[in-house]
């Protein structure tokens, strides 16, 4: 900034006259590229009748009105670097001075820390008087007559209407934007930090599950282990008891044989 494109400062009493000097078409391409390097939000130019009919301010007024449209499009003059680069731009909001419609009068007599407490009025005249060639005109600086530097017109919008007097109504600064996107970039951080947190504990519930699952597997294995010790114990115990009652069974069952063979060798003596 700021980027200029050589044009010498020639008058031209109207837009053919301008065309003969300056080529318009080049100079459509340069502010398209223009366009497309800075991709500006609110873009203000002349007035399409030259303000005092000055032929120049046409030809800059009709060229940035066709360069809006081909920064938009991205099938003109897409093989050069800039839109290599930067891409088609949409401008949202531009500005024609003294364009009848869609009005807005800006107040330029606010004092401006920005400008050490001076108001825009006050330094526009400043810079006019700095215009050394331009002093011997009828033409002047002020935002109460005719050619008032504080009356502008909405052209073109693609993000609405103003619902007051200021050029940047219904945008959101680059700025602004940076810091939504950084607030935004941070509160997916954050999302993507509890989605990981949740998946991480959800990840330790399941692995306890498994191990409490294994654990348990493994005491029921003992269980059925232990079980089986059991019952194999007590079949066994219980198979000797049999044995055993059959023993006893036996030896009483042979002692009263002996017990009556002896009676009957007794009563034979």
């Amino acid at each position: 900034y700021p980027v200029c494109l050589n044009l010498k400062d020639q008058y031209a009493s109207n837009l053919a006259e301008a065309k003969k000097i300056y080529d318009f078409d080049a100079a459509v391409n340069d502010l398209t590229d223009v366009i497309r390097k800075f991709k500006p939000q609110v873009l203000v130019t002349h007035d399409f009748n030259g303000e005092y009919g000055h032929g120049f301010h046409i030809f800059t007024a009709n060229a940035t009105a066709l360069a809006l449209e081909k920064a938009a499009d991205p099938s003109f003059r897409s093989d050069t670097a800039i839109f290599q680069e930067k891409g088609a731009w949409d401008v949202p909001k531009a500005y024609f001075h003294l364009y009848p419609e869609n009005t807005l009068q800006m107040n330029l007599r606010l004092p401006l820390s920005s400008m050490e407490e001076k108001t825009a009025l006050e330094v526009a005249k400043e810079a006019y008087l700095k215009h050394v060639s331009q002093q011997w005109c009828w033409f002047y600086v002020d935002d109460t007559y005719e050619y008032s530097c504080a009356n502008f017109g909405l052209y073109r919008t693609k993000v609405g209407y103003d619902n007051v007097d200021s050029m940047l109504d219904n945008i959101v600064l680059y700025a602004e934007q940076e810091r939504l996107a950084a607030e935004q970039k941070e509160q997916e951080r954050l999302e993507a930090e509890k989605k990981e947190q949740e998946r991480l504990e959800a990840e330790r519930k399941e692995q306890e599950r498994i191990a409490l699952e294994a654990k348990q597997q493994e005491e029921a294995k003992a269980r059925a282990a232990q079980n089986k010790r059991t019952k194999t114990w007590c079949l066994g115990l219980g198979f000797g008891a049999v044995v055993l009652v059959l023993l006893l069974l036996l030896l009483r069952s042979s002692r009263k044989k002996g017990q009556k063979e002896n009676h009957s060798r007794h009563q034979n003596h």
